[in-house]
């Protein structure tokens, strides 16, 4: 019999996820106010010296050219990509919505770890997928049962930065066991950052940061040093001690905190196709996990 997982690792997986949960009501606080683009360079900007951080604690700061260049592909799809899908997207759909269409990434990373590794689909996996495909389109219908434009573009968007980071996640398969989790996240970060530059700093620049309210400054807080910094640190800190299937099945408490925080903080109240759809999804991504 395996041994029960450390408490201390369950609660930083659950404290992660919850986290995690919330930093999607502070996003769209954040990005009501500031420019995507601008939310999305500052939370890099930030949170990759943090992270270096990290790692000198541990004396592992210092990397090589040949480890950059691993990183790259990385950089550009884990951080320059799903950052700037994820923080627009935000923009044009709701916290609960946006929760919902990561909680696919475990489906996205089947389907490319399929192409790219040609690791098998069962049928209990094709069915789980099918199950939250059309609980995505529930998800995306407006009153009425018709497709909602006003959430229709920014699901799309998020889902633009699901497969982004699905392609890091599955291209990181073969880089993160020699790099580490955290290392590798720093370099990633550090090359996403880089790139990020030329298409973000003139939004950054051009943002009249003097009529951002307290409510905007405490989402992009939340976002950078929280959402980012603290959230990675716990996640990586329980992967290192239990079995990353277990860190994952903390994944679905992500939409019901996205919900129920988004109609606390920005009244958006759930709407019965919403529920349909989200119980469709989580059931999905379970069912193909299982697969």
């Amino acid at each position: 019999m395996k041994p029960a997982p450390p408490p201390l690792a369950l609660l930083a997986a659950f404290g992660a996820m919850f986290f995690w949960g919330l930093n999607y009501s502070f996003a769209k606080m954040a990005v009501q106010e500031i420019d995507p683009f601008a939310v999305a360079f500052v939370r890099v900007l930030v949170a990759t010296p943090l992270l270096f951080l990290a790692l000198a604690r541990k004396g592992t700061a210092g990397f090589t050219t040949a480890e950059l260049k691993l990183a790259i592909p990385l950089g550009l799809s884990g951080v320059l990509a799903n950052q700037v899908f994820f923080i627009t997207g935000i923009r044009r759909t709701t916290p609960a919505h946006s929760s919902l269409v990561v909680a696919l990434l475990p489906i996205v990373v089947l389907v490319l770890a399929n192409l790219m590794l040609r690791e098998r689909l069962t049928l209990l996996k094709i069915s789980g997928m099918t199950v939250a495909l059309a609980g995505v389109l529930l998800i995306s219908l407006s009153d009425g049962w018709s497709f909602s434009r006003e959430t229709s573009t920014g699901d799309l968007l998020t889902f633009c930065g699901v497969c982004a980071f699905a392609y890091y996640t599955v291209a990181g398969k073969g880089i993160v066991p020699g790099l580490g989790v955290l290392r590798t996240t720093a370099l990633s970060f550090l090359v996403g950052g880089a790139a990020m530059i030329p298409l973000a700093l003139p939004a950054t620049l051009r943002q009249n940061w003097g009529s951002v309210s307290t409510q905007g400054w405490i989402g992009l807080a939340y976002v950078v040093l929280i959402g980012t910094y603290l959230c990675y640190l716990l996640y990586y800190w329980a992967l290192s001690r239990i079995e990353s299937g277990k860190v994952a099945a903390f994944m679905y408490l992500q939409p019901v905190v996205a919900g129920v925080t988004s109609y606390l903080l920005l009244d958006e109240m759930p709407q019965g196709h919403f529920l349909l759809g989200g119980a469709a999804v989580l059931a999905g991504v379970f069912l193909a996990e299982r697969g």
